[in-house]
């Protein structure tokens, strides 16, 4: 299946940051040409369909123009509203009841960087509260800033500045769509 790959970036682990195109690529380009992406050309990549249907978590770095983060916010809150995909049962903001790692991993939809920081809190402390998880996304390398919060939003880093835990549950106080990562 023919298709092309347009990135410019990666991410804190090494990761492409890219939107994947089917078919040929826009038109006149080649392999290593500087293709600069408006919201038309994004509507016919994947992850825009993607989120469209719901079934990705959107999650923005810097480096994306604000007209194409606005593109794709709209794209996944009307997913989101519509209840498609992911949506139907996320709990990353409402909040979610975690008893044990077999909770997380059978039981619930989670936004995946809020997962991976809570699996990994289940697996290395079992024993410990989840009152004490806001401390172990501390280290992390998440480097943000919250949208909701501008023109005074400051890079922060951990996501513990915007978790919550009230008992055996813990959500996320701002959605995924109002924070912006860094690449670096």
């Amino acid at each position: 299946m023919p298709g092309f790959i347009l990135a410019s970036a990666i991410d804190v682990h090494s990761r492409c940051v890219a939107l994947a195109g089917r078919g040929a690529p826009p038109a006149g380009k080649k392999s290593g040409d500087w293709i600069t992406v408006d919201v038309p050309l994004l509507r016919t990549t994947a992850n825009h369909h993607l989120l469209a249907l719901g079934l990705v978590f959107p999650t923005f770095y810097s480096n994306l123009f604000p007209d194409l983060r606005t593109e794709l916010t709209t794209v996944a809150q009307q997913a989101r509203s519509a209840g498609l995909g992911v949506w139907a049962k996320d709990t990353t903001t409402a909040g979610a009841a975690i008893t044990d790692l077999s909770s997380l991993t059978d039981d619930l939809v989670l936004l995946p960087k809020l997962f991976r920081r809570l699996a990994d809190h289940l697996r290395f402390a079992p024993d410990s509260s989840l009152d004490c998880f806001p401390s172990y996304p501390f280290g992390g390398a998440d480097r943000f800033r919250v949208l909701s919060q501008r023109p005074t939003a400051k890079t922060l880093t951990g996501l513990h500045h915007v978790i919550e835990v009230n008992g055996g549950t813990v959500r996320m106080t701002h959605p995924i769509e109002d924070l912006v990562f860094a690449e670096e």
